[in-house]
């Protein structure tokens, strides 16, 4: 028999999310110190593969931003959640 040949595939692959401006919320951020933009819990699982439950961890040790609107629902500066996304937890 003759020599056996190893064949290495390498695939690489990326991401896409696109999160509809109609979802998103252009606030003031006290942690940021600027203006930013702000998205639904479930934008930001989405975006950064956590649970809601991670999430709202991450919120209450500061590593994520958020507010509330007047009505009571929770936002997520995104920002800081791209920043939560590059350093994962």
């Amino acid at each position: 028999m003759g020599k056996m040949r190893k064949l290495r595939i390498t695939i690489e692959t990326d991401r896409l999310l696109v999160i509809h401006k109609r979802n998103i919320a252009r606030a003031w951020c006290e942690s940021c110190g600027d203006h930013t933009d702000f998205a639904t819990l479930a934008d930001v699982c989405a975006l950064t593969r956590y649970d809601a439950d991670l999430i709202h961890q991450q919120i209450s040790t500061e590593r994520l931003h958020s507010v509330r609107t007047p009505d009571g629902q929770l936002l997520i500066c995104l920002r800081s959640a791209l920043t939560l996304n590059s350093n994962p937890v």
